[in-house]
């Protein structure tokens, strides 16, 4: 379950933390594209038996990972999705997020995620078969797609969420899974 995650008043333009608004209630069959109903850890609920049929949450990712540091939460979504588990996005639980970043920390902070998300389905990928290849080439194609229309629109593209994402996912390949748990081995 993923509630909804407000954010408090930004103090400086520049100010960021992540923020979910939920817009369907369940997720059943996909894993959500970024600009979807994709919930964070901030406000997250799972029930111990399904955390343990799913294996646990994968210590290669998260805070305090050695290499990707963050997206368990997406990592344990995509593993319930895969295995058929009923993802809910209840509005109704709803926390304030205080955990504002500013200035030079927010970069460093999207790198990370992008990075870990990209590792993510890239173990979906090898794991799930043609449904994770599908899903990791949805999310590669959702940021090829978005830096497209920044240059058609004669913006800047922000070809970094695209490269992380697609070094994340390469990157997972240095690392075995244990495919009874889902999760990466520790090399």
């Amino acid at each position: 379950m993923f509630g909804r995650v407000r954010l408090p008043a930004k103090q400086h333009v520049d100010d960021y933390a992540p923020s979910f608004e939920p817009k369907q209630r369940f997720q059943r069959r996909s894993v959500p594209l970024p600009d979807g109903d994709l919930g964070i850890g901030a406000n997250f609920a799972i029930r111990r038996g399904v955390l343990t049929a799913l294996g646990g949450f994968d210590s290669l990712l998260g805070p305090g990972a050695p290499h990707f540091r963050g997206a368990e939460e997406t990592d344990l979504l995509i593993r319930a999705i895969s295995r058929g588990y009923l993802v809910i996005n209840a509005a109704e639980c709803d926390v304030l997020h205080i955990g504002l970043r500013t200035g030079d920390a927010v970069r460093p902070l999207h790198r990370a995620y992008q990075l870990a998300v990209g590792a993510a389905f890239g173990k979906h990928a090898r794991l799930s078969g043609p449904s994770g290849l599908r899903d990791c080439l949805r999310w590669f194609g959702y940021y090829v797609r978005k830096n497209l229309d920044e240059v058609l629109h004669l913006r800047r593209p922000q070809a970094g969420a695209l490269y992380n994402f697609s070094k994340g996912a390469a990157t997972s390949f240095r690392y075995g899974i244990d495919g009874s748990k889902g999760v990466f081995r520790q090399r």
